[in-house]
């Protein structure tokens, strides 16, 4: 699951807040920390397989470690061997997690799937924080200083 923190800051014992860290030992100060983590799998380079007598996906790669949850929305997308999605309703559609562990999804309903023979390819990605491709939270600790150890408090 890729993280890219986007912002940071930083305050200290002072009330001055930075952008970057720096501290002397064993001062506290509160870090402010804005991570966006987009949550999918592609069948590119790992094949898809699904039942669809009980709308279940299998895939080597590990739903959980990706983020995927329970309860969580997902946008499917069929596309074509140039990349475009398909045209129409069934080259993107919504539907709910049921069920995921690591290797097997389960999903509300899947109306289409992707066609290997024409080198077509599907990706399924998590949709959370009102229906963005991305989640964003605001991890807020309070680090303490203590020689070359930090030690992280989460606050929020």
């Amino acid at each position: 699951m890729p993280i890219l923190i986007e912002q940071s800051n930083f305050t200290d014992f002072l009330g001055n807040t930075t952008s970057y860290y720096k501290s002397d030992s064993g001062d506290k100060i509160i870090a402010e920390f804005s991570i966006r983590s987009i949550i999918r799998i592609s069948s590119i380079g790992n094949p898809l397989t699904l039942d669809p007598t009980v709308n279940q996906i299998v895939s080597p790669t590990s739903w959980i470690e990706e983020g995927f949850r329970v309860n969580q929305w997902v946008l499917i997308q069929i596309h074509s061997s140039g990349g475009a999605i398909l045209p129409g309703p069934n080259g993107q559609f919504w539907s709910l997690v049921n069920y995921v562990d690591d290797v097997m999804i389960d999903i509300n309903g899947i109306p289409a799937w992707y066609n290997i023979q024409n080198n077509e390819s599907v990706s399924i990605r998590a949709v959370t924080d009102h229906f963005r491709h991305y989640a964003v939270m605001i991890w807020k600790c309070k680090l303490t200083t203590l020689k070359t150890v930090y030690r992280m408090e989460r606050l929020l």
